[in-house]
This record gives C-alpha cells, sequence and structure tokens, in this order.
C-alpha cells in the first residue's frame, strides 16, 4: 500500500524548494538573524586559523567551518573566549560562523563513561563505540554540548553547529548498520509487544530477527528512534535561538540509521539539516551531487548539500570549476582545508597558495553572477584532471644497520600496497638494484603513485611516478653496502611490487604502519634476540572487509587464529626455539578482502616480508 504520509511529506517539501531562491549574492550570505540565506562557500579550518579570515572575505567566501574538537557539554571560560572571538572575527568579514564538534572524538569516553557499547550483526561487542540508541547518551553527547555552544555565544551572531560523525575514538569511523546491544533488542521487542521474551545471545539476535521477518523493522525502528532524539536535540537548540543550523559529516552514509534518523530530525522545511558530505573531496563534480539529494528526498529529509572539495587534491587551474559546479547544483561548497595556508606541510598544496586563492575567487565571482542571474551560463566546464602528486621526500626516513636474516632465499608472492609503505632491502656494494612497480587502481581514486628510492645513509637516489599506463622501473646501482629504502606513496589507489632483484621487508613499526589491501600472501615477522612475548597489532575497516588470521611459528605450530573485525592487538607467548612467526589473512565468506593494517607493537623487528628471504635482523 502506499505511504500516504510520506507521498504527502514529498510534495510538500518539493514546493518549498520551488519557492527557493537559491542563489544569492555575498551580501547576502547571513541574513540579518543570523540565519543562512545563500549558497554556502565556506572553508574547513582549526582554531589558530583566525588569521585566514580576513583573506577568504575578500575572495568571496562566507563561511567558517571550525573544528573544536575538545568542546564538552559544559565550556569553560577560555572556550567560552575562543568562540566569540571567533563569531566576531566572521562577523567583521562578513562570513558565516559555523563551529564543528565532535559525535564521538577521541577523549569522549572520558567525560561520557557509562556508555552502553555497540553490537554488530554478528553480536560482537566494540568497547570503545557507543551505542547511539541511549536517551541519556544523546542528551549528553549531542544535546547537552550544541545547547551550550550556543548558550556560549548568546548574543553573538552563530549561523549553524556542526557534528562531525566521524568517531575518532571508536572502533570504527562510521556506524555499519543497526545495533544489537540488550538494550535495543529489548526496547524493539517491548514495542513488538514482546516484552515477555527472552534476549537471544548476541550472535543470535540478527537471525533471530531475520528469522522472524522483523530484520527491516528493527532498522527502521532505530531510525526513528534517533529520529525523535535528534528532534528533541534540535528543540532544545532552537529555544536558545531558533535561527541556528545544525550541520552534519558524513550525513550521506544513508546506510546507517543514525544517519538516516539525524537526517530527518534536524531538518526542517524552513531550516534543513546541512550534509557536509566528503564524496566529494577527490572527485569534484560528478553526478553523484544529484544522486544524494535524491536519496535524501527519498528518505524524507529536508537536506541541504554541502559539498566539500579537498583543494591539495586538484591542480590549481581545475579547482574553481569543481568548486563552482558543486555549488551551483547544491547549497553550496566547503574545502578542506584552510589549515594549509597557514600550515604548508599539513595536506601541502601542489602549486603555489596564490594560485588556489586566485580560484577560489574565481568560483566565488562566476557564483555572484549565478546569484544576480539564476540564467547565468558560466563559461567554465568540469574537465578530466589527473591528481597532482607532491612529491616525496626523505624527511622522517629511518635508517637501519642490519642483515639479511636469510641471504640464499628467495621473495615470496608480491602484496599489494596501498597509501604509504617503506620498503627495506639489504643490496651491496656494486650491485645493481632494479625493482618494477604496477598501479593498481581502487574504485574512481584519480592519486597517481610515487616512489623514492633512499641509500643508507639517507640521500635520495631516484624518484619518479607510478601510473596506471604502465609499471615504473627503480633503477640504481649501489655505491655503499647496507639496508636501501623504497618509499612509496600511492594516495588511495595502490601498487604491487611486480619484480626486484632484492627481496625485501614492509616496514610495520616504529610508529609506521604497513597497509596492504586486496592480496596478501603469507607474511613473515622476525621475533627480536630473547624475545617471546610479542603483540601485532592488526585492523580493517569494519565488519564488510572482516579476515580469518592465523599465524604459525617456523616449525608449524599454530599460535593464533581468530576473526578479525576491529583493531587487535594480538598479544603471544611464542614457544621456546622459534625464530619468526608468519601470519596468513583469508576473507570471510560474507566479507571482501580489501585494506588490512599490520604494525609491530613489541617482542618482533619492524618488518614484514613474504618469505624468511626478505627479514633483516642484527648481525650475529
Amino acid at each position: 500500500m502506499m505511504n500516504t504520509k510520506a507521498v504527502i511529506t514529498s510534495v510538500v517539501w518539493l514546493l518549498a524548494l520551488a519557492f527557493i531562491v537559491v542563489g544569492a549574492s555575498r551580501s547576502e550570505s547571513v541574513g540579518a538573524s543570523g540565519k543562512l540565506a545563500a549558497r554556502l562557500r565556506g572553508g574547513y579550518m582549526g582554531p589558530s586559523d583566525i588569521e585566514l579570515l580576513p583573506q577568504m572575505g575578500q575572495v568571496g567566501m562566507n563561511a567558517a567551518i571550525v573544528k573544536f574538537g575538545g568542546i564538552e557539554n559544559t565550556i569553560d571560560d577560555s572556550t567560552r573566549e575562543m568562540l566569540r572571538n571567533w563569531a566576531g572575527a566572521c562577523r567583521e568579514n562578513g562570513l558565516a560562523f559555523m563551529p564543528v564538534v565532535n559525535f564521538w572524538g577521541g577523549h569522549e569516553e572520558k567525560w561520557i563513561p557509562d556508555y552502553a557499547r555497540y553490537v554488530d550483526s554478528h553480536g560482537i561487542e566494540y568497547p570503545n563505540t557507543p551505542c547511539p540508541n541511549s536517551r541519556a547518551f544523546w542528551q549528553k553527547c549531542i544535546t547537552e554540548r550544541i545547547v551550550a555552544t550556543a548558550q556560549a555565544l548568546s548574543g553573538d551572531r552563530l549561523n549553524a553547529i556542526c557534528i562531525d560523525n566521524e568517531m575518532y575514538g571508536a572502533d570504527f569511523t562510521i556506524y555499519p548498520g543497526p545495533c544489537y546491544c540488550a538494550e535495543c533488542y529489548k526496547r524493539f521487542m517491548v514495542a513488538q509487544g514482546h516484552g515477555d521474551a527472552a534476549i537471544p545471545e548476541p550472535a543470535q539476535r540478527a537471525k533471530a530477527l531475520a528469522d522472524a521477518g522483523l530484520e527491516q523493522a528493527y532498522s527502521d525502528f532505530q531510525v526513528s528512534r534517533i529520529e525523535q532524539m535528534a528532534a528533541a536535540s534540535r528543540r532544545a537548540l532552537h529555544a536558545v535561538n531558533r535561527d541556528i543550523s545544525i550541520g552534519v559529516l558524513h550525513l550521506d552514509y544513508l546506510s546507517s540509521p543514525l544517519n538516516r534518523g539525524m537526517a530527518r530530525g534536524f531538518g526542517l522545511l524552513r531550516l534543513p539539516v546541512l550534509c557536509l558530505t566528503e564524496h566529494t573531496y577527490s572527485t569534484g563534480y560528478t553526478e553523484y551531487v544529484a544522486e544524494v539529494q535524491r536519496e535524501f528526498r527519498e528518505v524524507g529529509a529536508s537536506v541541504d548539500l554541502l559539498c566539500g572539495v579537498w583543494q591539495s587534491r586538484f591542480p590549481p587551474q581545475n579547482l574553481a570549476e569543481n568548486l563552482y559546479y558543486c555549488a551551483k547544483n547544491s547549497q553550496g561548497y566547503w574545502i578542506y582545508t584552510m589549515q594549509t595556508f597557514t600550515a604548508p606541510d599539513y595536506s601541502p598544496l601542489p602549486a603555489k597558495p596564490a594560485e588556489f586563492w586566485a580560484a577560489i575567487k574565481q568560483a566565488d565571482d562566476e557564483l555572484d553572477k549565478l546569484a544576480a542571474d539564476p540564467n547565468y551560463q558560466s563559461r567554465l566546464a568540469v574537465r578530466t584532471f589527473e591528481a597532482p602528486v607532491i612529491p616525496l621526500t626523505s624527511h622522517g626516513f629511518k635508517p637501519f644497520d642490519l642483515v639479511p636474516y636469510a641471504p640464499d632465499g628467495k621473495p615470496g608472492d608480491n602484496p599489494r600496497l596501498r597509501n604509504r609503505n617503506t620498503l627495506y632491502f639489504y643490496v651491496r656494494e656494486g650491485d645493481d638494484i632494479a625493482l618494477e612497480l604496477a598501479f593498481r587502481q581502487v574504485g574512481n581514486y584519480r592519486d597517481v603513485g610515487q616512489f623514492l628510492l633512499v641509500s643508507p645513509e639517507g640521500s635520495e637516489i631516484a624518484h619518479g611516478l607510478i601510473r596506471k599506463d604502465k609499471p615504473a622501473t627503480v633503477s640504481a646501482m649501489a655505491e655503499a653496502s647496507g639496508v636501501y629504502g623504497l618509499l612509496l606513496n600511492t594516495g588511495s589507489n595502490a601498487c604491487e611490487i611486480v619484480s626486484t632483484s632484492h627481496p625485501y621487508a614492509v616496514c610495520v613499526g616504529n610508529g609506521i604502519q604497513g597497509r596492504f589491501i586486496t592480496k596478501l600472501p603469507p607474511l613473515y615477522c622476525l621475533l627480536e634476540e630473547g624475545s617471546r612475548d610479542v603483540v601485532l597489532g592488526i585492523k580493517v575497516e569494519g565488519i564488510g572487509e572482516a579476515i580469518r588470521a592465523s599465524i604459525r611459528t617456523d616449525s608449524g605450530k599454530q599460535v593464533y587464529e581468530n576473526e578479525i573485525v576491529r583493531p587487535e592487538h594480538i598479544n603471544l607467548s611464542i614457544p621456546k626455539g622459534t625464530e619468526y612467526i608468519v601470519l596468513t589473512c583469508e576473507k570471510l565468506p560474507d566479507s571482501v578482502l580489501e585494506d588490512v593494517y599490520l604494525n609491530v607493537e613489541s617482542g618482533l623487528y619492524p618488518f614484514i616480508a613474504t618469505s624468511p628471504a626478505g627479514l633483516l635482523h642484527k648481525a650475529q
């Protein structure tokens, strides 16, 4: 049967949209009451970036989106003063002030210690991840925090408060689905009229619901509960100031009941919730901009989309067009991150800062023309581009005075490596170094890979790009014996070592985390001399990428086997006489083998190799 209420809601919302004037001049970016009144042209910033506001205003930007990670549900005097300084500076420069607070950051559990833990559909409880469906948790973590922020700025113009849904302090960044903790399960069964029913064991709850045909109803129930709590938070905020918008980062992950409930509960027809998406970070304007707005309408949410653009991932000549069309086809853009202008080593720009400021101004000038004439046709056009490459340097390279563990051995099958990794291999003076690196595409990412060969003393020997169209060749002659390093950075894509003249190991310790993707042959780790107790960190990105990890000794004795669905710190007591251990990772039947992070914490040399030949140790 057709849902009449949903149809009426959609029609009313579409009619309201028809009367919204989407364009406005810079001077109209903030109404007299502080209400946002135009397409946003925002910049994501840190608390120390206040000096950028004059230039942002000069190039036509109209919003400062400022992350304050330490804000809790009470505001101390120093934080209140900082917020007011920001509000005043934004007002002076004609920018909307939009502070950002965490949903669940790195220190939340210190001031919200009594939270229920999230349980996934497999019955696994995550110790660092809160159940989002508790009213007490929601009141403290969301309502009291945004209300305290608004009250701290009473009398100042506060335009929006944004909630960062990326959970930096949790076991994963985004909730993968409904929560199956005992409280959530009991609450649902009571609502179904089965309050006396026994609660199954955690691993059986999702199956019990599916067997009863209640799987979708369970998810919808949690969406409705979160919608109610979000609406209560919005009403409490608007009791302080009825014109404050609410924004949410990552709101467009609509597979999460939390996000669907937030979208429906925070948004009003007169004041839609702002979705600050990161899906456009690297791509810029694509069909996604229209698709996700359609998805929000389908779930009955009043949402204004703001497209995030990570400026360091664009050539300056392609930035203006993507900012313009992202904003034209949504409610605005926001640039990540303005902090690179004050801290050049933080997400460094691939060209001179002046070129990026000029591109921002060009986009804003075009948006001004669109605001003056809704039928304006810009000459800007979205073009394909290759993501710029920030050259690798040897800064931070750690030399090792080590020798091969099995110098006569042969390397094993090659793994696939993603993002940043450092390979180490021993070479004798006069030997030819030769490696072939193949680019491996991941999703639709545009990142180009690159390599940097470094001598044992830290000198940069050879640098090159790893492109999709042909393998990259690393070639040099060793001028001295020792351990050479090969630094790799593939961005969000990956690479594979197709051939190598010398067995190698991937650094997975000393502050460096190894990152593998889709292809993991057996991996070898060497015990430190005299060590028997070891700790190995291993992480995957959620239940959809869960793996089965097993570890055996060099004699074949299995010492560990478990499913990995969250970050694990594997503590092992290794049998006497063992020299190395072997880690095997296999995907689970309902999962895909994607990102696997490895990190040696203690008891092992900080390397992992595909055979004993690649391992390094101290000379005996």
